[in-house]
């Protein structure tokens, strides 16, 4: 009895594990079919932020030409939203240096019409020449292909926006008693800043130092410009700047040549530079938040000169109807147009 009974209890057992295993299959055999089915998947370039932010006047305060090293959430501006409304017509498409596919901007050269420069941290800065053009390229890891593709933009109707400097943090020269070395610093950024030119533009340079308070912390140093310099009517009205220097020593950037605004010394704080049909623009970094100084009104005043007759027509914008296409070759870059059959070469020396 006790032998049946096992007998019987196996043969339960053997078809419970089949009829699961039947049961496993079939389930297998529907997935399978659910996997093999073909999905369509719709893939959109759009920029969420900048759709969120379509129908927002005051999106404009948090992209160019309000770039600044610090995140500015909650600024809203320092007029009414009737101005800001009247300058939308104002439609720059503005990128980071390093944020620009130069190779898409070979083919495509009308897509940017500004491209912008932040400042350098000391550790990070090339010096590769006396040429600072070469050493904001290699700075940002720019081959030589890379950089004839930016002249050649530039030299095109492109806006090159120089809003830049060295900054250094304090700790990359101490003392042997572990405290930060400012005259140091200031010695090493003077160092690679001597004899500088721009293409060809001599290059003026000018080096704040903020004040340690403890061994670990600075102290951030307002700079306020006033009874300012100004060579143009179209900025007369800007009559008092400031720069916060948030970081131990900040060096600055500038061309006497096109100067625009300079401080009660003689030193340029805006240069305007024409260069073949495009602009080079140097300026300092100055804060736009505060309403009682100009700084945004500077930026808005700026980009309205660079961009309104009679000042100044962006040849950039035209290109989408000039029929130019850039072919680049492992030798050079070379400008072709139907109109004109011969072409321009850039000659490039070898890469690094």
């Amino acid at each position: 009895m006790t032998i049946k009974k096992l007998f019987i209890l196996l043969a339960v057992m053997f078809m419970f594990l089949s009829f699961n295993s039947c049961g496993g299959r079939e389930s297998l055999s529907e997935i399978d079919k659910t996997l093999q089915e073909s999905t369509t998947v719709k893939i959109y370039s759009i920029d969420i932020d900048k759709l969120n932010n379509s129908n927002n006047v005051y999106a404009r305060l948090h992209d160019f030409p309000f770039i600044s090293t610090d995140a500015m959430l909650d600024f809203r501006g320092n007029f009414p939203i009737e101005f800001y409304q009247s300058m939308r017509r104002f439609k720059v498409n503005a990128k980071n240096i390093k944020d620009v596919d130069f190779w898409k901007l070979r083919d495509y050269p009308f897509t940017l019409d500004v491209i912008y420069v932040k400042p350098v941290w000391l550790e990070n800065f090339k010096y590769v020449s006396n040429d600072l053009f070469e050493n904001i390229c290699y700075s940002f890891n720019l081959s030589k292909r890379e950089q004839a593709i930016l002249k050649w933009w530039l030299k095109n109707g492109g806006i090159l926006w120089l809003e830049t400097g060295i900054y250094a943090t304090g700790f990359e020269e101490l003392t042997k008693y572990g405290r930060v070395n400012l005259k140091i610093i200031k010695k090493k950024i003077n160092v690679l800043t001597n004899n500088l030119h721009f293409i060809d533009f001599p290059v003026s340079t000018i080096t704040y130092i903020s004040k340690y308070t403890t061994l670990s912390g600075y102290k951030p140093k307002t700079i306020t410009f006033r009874n300012i310099k100004i060579s143009r009517n179209f900025f007369k009205d800007i009559d008092s700047l400031k720069i916060i220097l948030r970081y131990p020593v900040e060096t600055f950037f500038s061309i006497p040549k096109g100067s625009i605004i300079e401080d009660r010394y003689g030193n340029p704080m805006l240069s305007i530079i024409p260069y073949y049909e495009g602009k080079i623009i140097f300026l300092f970094p100055f804060e736009y938040v505060d309403s009682y100084r100009n700084g945004e009104l500077l930026r808005w005043k700026l980009l309205q000169y660079i961009y309104s007759e009679p000042h100044y027509s962006n040849p950039m914008i035209q290109k989408i109807n000039d029929n130019k296409s850039i072919n680049l070759d492992n030798n050079s870059l070379k400008e072709q147009t139907k109109e004109d059959n011969s072409s321009k070469n850039i000659t490039n020396k070898n890469d690094s």
